[in-house]
């Protein structure tokens, strides 16, 4: 009986650890499975590159299987946490699309989800994150500043999103190169005062612009002209048919004046009593009276001026 009993004894031990790696072999088999990241959610952003208030879409397309679910645009901006931007439910192909206005650059993302909440990070049902930057944008009124010479304008406006603290700068284009000529920064809501220091006479486009930060990317904006004007003695005069000195025939819509020096064609900005234009050289004159312009016809009833007076001009 012996000579069985040691035969048996080493059959039961090695079935007993055949068991035992088994167990062991799938344990692992499961480890390794939960260890493996799946596949990120496919998304594609329509722009990385946004103005403030423009619209971002994220898009792609998910398992037939996940029709009916929903997908949240999440939204980390620099140096914070994920935050939910827009829903959307995933569409019975499989393809989804939900947009919305990230206010500051940083990062987005896709995350499939059943609930208004947030996703943890470490979810494997995520697209990988895209970087955004966001534009701040810059609103003016679109008009000129009008000043006499040795005086200061103003102009106002704001930045958005409405930040306090920001610096933003106007700057002109005199000769082919723009030139600061005065900064200020927003208050709140993001307004701002800026006072220009308006040096000689001239007009010239006027330009705001935003160097960017952290948070929002640099942007600029057109804002009317600077007209700096000096005071001199103007007339008008009608030459209906008449030939001008600069070429071409005057006629009752003609804007233009006549001066005895500048160039032909050089434009020149008047104001006379809260009016503007401006127009160009196109005849030689005036010879009587002390007088520096002889106004066209149509140029004084754009001004709203008659006979002998004074006028603002910025030549």
């Amino acid at each position: 009986m012996r000579p069985s009993l040691r035969r048996v004894r080493p059959f039961h031990l090695a079935a007993g650890a055949l068991t035992t790696t088994a167990s062991l072999g799938a344990a692992a088999l499961a480890v390794a499975q939960a260890d493996t990241p799946s596949a990120p959610v496919p998304m594609t952003v329509s722009d990385a590159h946004l103005h403030f208030g423009q619209k971002l879409v994220a898009a792609g397309q998910l398992a037939g299987a996940d029709a009916g679910r929903r997908v949240q645009l999440q939204f980390q901006p620099n140096g914070g946490a994920w935050t939910v931007l827009a829903q959307a439910p995933v569409g019975s192909d499989g393809r989804y699309r939900v947009a919305a206005k990230p206010r500051t650059s940083g990062a987005v993302r896709v995350v499939t989800a059943s609930d208004g909440t947030v996703a943890s990070a470490a979810s494997q049902q995520a697209s990988d994150a895209q970087p955004v930057s966001v534009a701040a944008r810059i609103v003016t009124r679109h008009r000129n500043v009008d000043v006499l010479g040795g005086h200061r304008g103003v102009l106002r406006g704001r930045m958005l999103p409405g930040v306090a603290g920001r610096t933003v700068t106007v700057a002109t284009r005199r000769h082919g190169g723009w030139r600061a000529v005065g900064h200020a920064r927003t208050r709140a809501g993001g307004r701002f005062r800026l006072v220009l220091r308006a040096r000689g006479t001239g007009s010239s486009p006027l330009r705001v612009s935003f160097a960017g930060d952290g948070a929002n990317a640099g942007t600029q904006r057109r804002a009317g002209r600077l007209n700096v004007y000096r005071p001199s003695l103007a007339s008008w005069y009608s030459l209906s048919g008449g030939h001008l000195a600069c070429g071409g025939t005057m006629t009752a819509g003609t804007l233009g004046v006549a001066n005895k020096s500048l160039p032909c064609g050089t434009m020149v900005t008047f104001r006379y009593h809260g009016r503007s234009v401006r127009v160009p050289v196109v005849d030689r004159g005036p010879y009587a009276g002390g007088r520096e312009w002889d106004l066209s016809a149509a140029t004084a009833r754009a001004l709203g001026f008659g006979g002998v007076g004074t006028v603002w001009a910025t030549a």
